[in-house]
């Protein structure tokens, strides 16, 4: 199944390996799991997403699971392959974020979207009260109830550009209103 010169034979070639990916070299799921392409893939993705060398055996198993999950009769191509390594590794970093997150003694770190200060907060909704109408909804759903890009679109019926649009804007002009009022 495997043509003559492709990703598995001989060193390393980023540019012969994209050039695989895009001919969609399709083999069993079996031929992959055996493949020594699939340690050298996972690897290289661990490395562009900054993994530690020790995460890399953790990132080769998850896509060996995720091929043996797909089934022993599926074929699957490269270019699957390197998007399933790929969410992956995007996975395993955001696990090491969230551990990261976890204080010595064991308890969470305080969120950072809810100041600690009261003063603070009151500033800033006395800024947000000033917003248009639209803006201000948009920051109460987004940075009062700390509702992703996703739900704020889905709550006011827009697209997810246009709520980075909204985003933007609001920071903008709370911002602008503090850079007017100067230092207090």
């Amino acid at each position: 199944m495997r043509s003559a010169g492709s990703c598995t034979d001989g060193p390393w070639n980023e540019n012969r390996c994209a050039a695989d990916a895009q001919s969609s070299t399709v083999l069993s799921v079996g031929d992959w799991l055996e493949s020594p392409y699939l340690e050298r893939l996972t690897a290289r993705i661990a490395y562009r997403h900054g993994l530690p060398r020790q995460d890399v055996p953790d990132l080769l198993q998850e896509t060996r699971l995720a091929l043996w999950k797909s089934g022993s009769n599926s074929r699957v191509s490269v270019g699957w392959l390197f998007q399933i390594a790929t969410h992956k590794a995007i996975d395993i970093v955001r696990r090491a974020r969230r551990r990261a997150e976890v204080a010595l003694d064991g308890q969470p770190r305080r969120d950072r979207s809810t100041p600690a200060d009261p003063a603070l907060t009151f500033l800033l909704r006395s800024r947000a009260s000033r917003l248009p109408p639209a803006l201000q909804r948009f920051y109460a759903l987004r940075y009062e109830q700390g509702q992703s890009q996703r739900e704020v679109a889905r709550a006011l019926g827009l697209g997810r550009g246009s709520v980075r649009t909204l985003d933007r804007q609001c920071l903008r002009l709370i911002g602008a209103r503090r850079s007017r009022e100067g230092p207090q």
